[in-house]
């Protein structure tokens, strides 16, 4: 884990997840944890160690930018979430989940698969063997 300035829009407080802008200005937003809408999970850039000031339209504030692994084990329910409704997708659009084993094992838990991905980008393909 380690500390970086980033420039954060409106208001943030002690513990507010920092979220890309999504507008490619290289600004953040606070966003307090439990009102992170699963869609914004992957914009998390780091966790708010102090608050800005509410007179402030853009301040400059320390962040901790958190270990892949740290955000994966305080969001788990979040991370399930979010292949449950990737699973939810592919089936809609007729993709056979059931003819990759591998990949179907890590939609239903796919923790234990991001983590080894994340140390292991080359082992993305095996998921796809059939």
């Amino acid at each position: 884990m380690g500390q970086v300035p980033v420039k954060i829009v409106g208001k943030a407080v002690v513990g507010d997840y920092i979220v890309t802008s999504g507008n490619h200005d290289g600004l953040a937003i606070a966003v307090h944890p439990q009102d992170l809408p699963t869609v914004d999970f992957s914009k998390i850039i780091g966790v708010a160690w102090q608050s800005t000031p509410e007179d402030k339209e853009v301040d400059k504030s320390d962040i901790s930018v958190e270990a892949f692994e740290e955000l994966l084990n305080q969001n788990p329910e979040i991370v399930s979430q979010i292949f449950a409704q990737a699973k939810t997708e592919l089936a809609k659009r007729g993709f056979e989940l059931s003819k990759y084993p591998e990949l179907a094992r890590m939609m239903d838990n796919p923790t234990p698969y991001l983590k080894k991905l994340h140390k292991d980008p080359s082992s993305f393909q095996l998921l796809f063997n059939k």
